[in-house]
């Protein structure tokens, strides 16, 4: 009983510190870019680290494997980075003036609607989707959001799991500091690889039935 307990501590602290170790990592390559230009590729070495783990590869090089990837995907991650921000930014402004102007149109708050909760979905997936499948960068938007739809649970369960991690750490702000980055990633791959395994799967059966 002793022996599991302190075994169970000892794991409890070994993945405290992986987490906060590779937290620093990520905000230390986000500042290095002067954010603009190290965000995007700071975020996607993050997931290559967690994808590793949540396939069961705990004992890997964390700063090694951290460091190829943000090297290798340096101006590819920009590139979906800008992918991404542009939507956001274009939604924010179209907002900001529908809520000081109205909605020029009686089916636009419908619209602006869809659009944020479509973007959402591609936005819990496409990191993982993006450090997971080798494809481009049009394929890897296009597979964020079937596999978010396709997996209705994981994305409820991703974003539930998103929602009360922020309020433990907006009530131990500290908590930011360490786990804010990689907390968060490791949940989002961690879902994501079971989405993955699953429509894995359901190809291999109809794969199966179709010889």
């Amino acid at each position: 009983m002793v022996q599991m307990m302190t075994n169970g501590v000892y794991r409890f602290c070994e993945w405290v510190t992986r987490l906060a170790y590779l937290n620093v990592l990520w905000i230390a390559f986000s500042l290095a870019g002067l954010l603009v230009l190290g965000f995007f590729p700071a975020t996607a070495a993050l997931f290559a680290v967690t994808r590793k783990w949540a396939m069961g590869e705990t004992d890997i090089p964390v700063f090694r494997t951290f460091w190829r990837t943000y090297k290798e995907l340096f101006w590819r991650s920009n590139r979906l980075g800008l992918t991404l921000a542009l939507p956001a930014v274009l939604f924010g402004a179209n907002f900001m003036i529908f809520e000081q102007y109205g909605a020029p149109l009686p089916f636009m708050p419908f619209l602006l609607t869809s659009f944020f909760l479509l973007y959402s979905v591609v936005a819990l997936f496409v990191f993982p989707v993006y450090v997971h499948y080798n494809v481009p960068l049009k394929q890897t938007v296009k597979y964020s959001l079937l596999i978010g739809l396709l997996r209705p649970v994981h994305t409820v369960l991703m974003i539930a799991s998103l929602i009360g991690m922020a309020y433990v750490m907006m009530q131990h702000i500290t908590f930011m500091l360490f786990f804010s980055g990689s907390a968060f990633g490791f949940v989002l791959m961690w879902f994501a690889m079971k989405a993955f395994h699953k429509i894995a799967e359901k190809q291999e059966e109809a794969s199966l039935q179709q010889t």
